[in-house]
């Protein structure tokens, strides 16, 4: 009986599986059907019932034995099908359907503008589809396309290759290996290993879109642009072959040489005049100047090798110390630009400051016996830096060779309005400054304040030499009302103090050591016995003095021309008699790290160049 219930189960089992199995099938075929039919319904809307018409040939003979209505033609074959005319050596014409297969020296013609040449075709009439094979060369007015294997479909007058093609469009050539051309719009799609060129550049992509009337190139997709300029990267924009215009919209590098590098979410660049302007994201990379430069807008022209950023620029001058800058416009041009128009001025200027003197005088500060202290080397009258030199100061190699090529010249950067910098060894702001990367000159005009660890520089105008073998600051030089304030370093609420119409200062060991004061010199310090107890303030006046100084503490003063010197007790002293005429604090402004000039924007503070 329990045997009898199983075989009714399983059974049962049996029928609901097969129920739905057919459900499922039927429903399947639903699909398939419905499918054949739409592609069936797709391809009957482009059926052309038109008869192929046999013009001429010179033979004709049936085979009925090979295949039904099989006519074979030879000599002189044309077919003519609507507007098309198609001739070749010989043919077999399938009569009933409406096609034919050509050999030889096959040609099509096509209205009054597009031929086709190939060596076999196999033409579908009621399709109106042209397979052709063998040296195929299609041309439509100026355009050229030739390939191995075609298919093209005169209802959509598009044309279609998938085993690489070359289209030829006067100085333009553009190649790959799968291609759409669509001729009313003129237009030919590219795809796969695609390259192109002509006598300016070559172009080499994954997707690129081409107007054979327009000479515009839409690119899509990773893409390099390669010329004797530079090497352009990108993933989206179009170029002009004939105006040699482009407009990139997307991850986009311009590579000048291999050491220069121009980025920008968005850059126009013109190839003829070599102008480039980047906007939004926008980074200059420099690796043999090792600077770095970030803004909202830039604008680089490549044949005076010069660039300026106006919006929101950032500056970063890479080394042991790195020179952190921003201003409200910033700009890099080849040093040749701004030799000559100063260098008569600026050897006058350091010829007076660096003159014969007379009349010394040494004022010790205090004896040895009062504090043990290290003399530093005696100074000496002479230069002993290029910089306080007037052979020096951005003469060398640059004046000499006029003809040099701007391209390959070391450069001059110059920033304007709002300018703050940081760097380990100093920081400040100015209204304008000018930095020379060949001799390392940094010249800062109006109102320049300078800031190094306990002192502050100020005057009409400053000029820092950076000693470029060991990448620290070497010399100061301080143009009319020139103002030195050192933080005491036994009392950080006094503040020694030098000023003079001229000031010009040697750094060692990021210490100011030696400072040359020239016209109205005046230094007003704070001394103090051995022990480290106050003994005084100390005023000394002279036309001309040179100071020795450690650790912004006045070691050594010597008077080379009127001196005049008092120390009063500092318990006599009042507070307007503290400061000299012109002292104004402004320590409390200085930068005080790279964050404060760059901000918080994530940009990749690297100089390597990507390729």
């Amino acid at each position: 009986m329990i045997e009898k219930y199983i075989k009714y189960i399983c059974l049962l089992c049996v029928m609901m599986f097969s129920s739905y199995a057919y459900a499922h099938q039927c429903k399947d075929y639903g699909v398939l059907r419905d499918t054949v039919s739409s592609s069936v319904e797709k391809k009957a809307s482009k059926i052309n019932r038109t008869r192929i018409v046999i013009e001429n040939a010179d033979r004709i003979s049936n085979d009925e034995n090979r295949a039904p209505g099989l006519q074979i033609l030879t000599g002189d074959v044309r077919f003519r099908h609507g507007n098309t005319y198609m001739m070749c050596d010989s043919a077999y014409y399938r009569r009933n359907e409406n096609s034919f297969y050509a050999m030889g020296r096959v040609h099509v013609n096509e209205g009054d503008t597009l031929t086709l040449d190939c060596d076999r075709m196999d033409y579908i009439g009621d399709e109106e589809l042209i397979k052709a094979y063998g040296n195929v060369q299609l041309l439509n007015k100026t355009t050229l396309l030739t390939t191995d294997s075609l298919e093209y479909d005169r209802i959509d007058q598009k044309a279609y290759y998938h085993h690489f093609a070359t289209i030829r469009d006067g100085q333009n050539t553009l190649s790959s290996r799968i291609g759409v051309y669509t001729v009313p719009e003129d237009m030919v799609d590219f795809y796969m290993n695609v390259e192109a060129k002509n006598n300016e550049f070559e172009m080499y992509g994954d997707t690129l879109h081409y107007g054979t009337v327009s000479k515009i190139i839409t690119i899509q997709g990773p893409t390099y642009i390669v010329s004797n300029e530079n090497r352009i990267y990108t993933e989206h924009g179009v170029y002009d072959t004939t105006t040699e215009i482009s407009d990139f919209t997307f991850n986009t590098r311009v590579y000048y040489g291999t050491n220069r590098m121009l980025t920008g979410d968005k850059i126009h660049y013109e190839r003829h005049t070599g102008y480039a302007r980047a906007e939004e994201n926008v980074l200059i990379r420099d690796t043999s100047r090792r600077v770095m430069i970030a803004g909202d807008v830039a604008e680089y022209f490549e044949m005076l090798d010069s660039a300026v950023v106006p919006e929101r620029p950032r500056v970063a001058l890479f080394g042991k110390d790195t020179l952190f800058l921003r201003a409200d416009i910033i700009e890099m041009v080849p040093l040749k630009d701004t030799v000559d128009e100063k260098k008569e001025a600026r050897k006058r200027l350091i010829t007076e400051l660096t003159e014969e003197t007379e009349n010394e005088e040494v004022m010790p500060v205090y004896s040895k016996e009062e504090v043990d202290t290290t003399i530093s080397t005696p100074w000496q009258e002479e230069s002993d830096d290029e910089f306080f030199s007037g052979e020096g100061y951005a003469r060398g190699v640059m004046s000499r060779d006029s003809n040099r090529d701007t391209r390959d010249m070391p450069r001059v950067m110059r920033a304007f309005g709002n300018v703050r910098y940081y760097k380990h060894d100093m920081s400040g702001f100015i209204d304008s400054i000018a930095y020379n990367q060949h001799t390392g000159v940094m010249t800062m005009y109006g109102e320049p304040a300078v800031f190094s660890k306990q002192n502050q520089i100020t005057g009409d105008t400053i000029v820092v030499k950076q000693d470029l073998r060991q990448q620290v600051t070497d010399s100061v030089l301080i143009y009319s009302n020139a103002f030195i304030i050192s933080q005491d370093a036994r009392n950080p609420l006094q503040y020694n103090q030098i000023s003079g119409k001229y000031i010009r200062g040697k750094v060692i060991d990021d210490d100011l050591r030696r400072v040359f004061i020239t016209g109205n010199a005046q230094v007003l310090y704070y001394t103090y016995d051995g022990d480290g107890n106050p003994i005084g303030l100390n005023l000394s006046k002279a036309a001309k003095m040179m100071v020795m100084m450690r650790r912004s503490m006045v070691e050594r003063i010597r008077f080379i021309k009127s001196p005049d010197g008092q120390i009063t007790d500092l318990s006599r002293v009042p507070e307007e008699m503290r400061e000299l005429k012109g002292f104004r604090l402004r320590m409390d402004e200085a930068p005080h790290n790279a964050e404060e000039i760059w901000g918080k924007d994530a940009y990749d503070l690297r100089l390597e160049i990507d390729y």
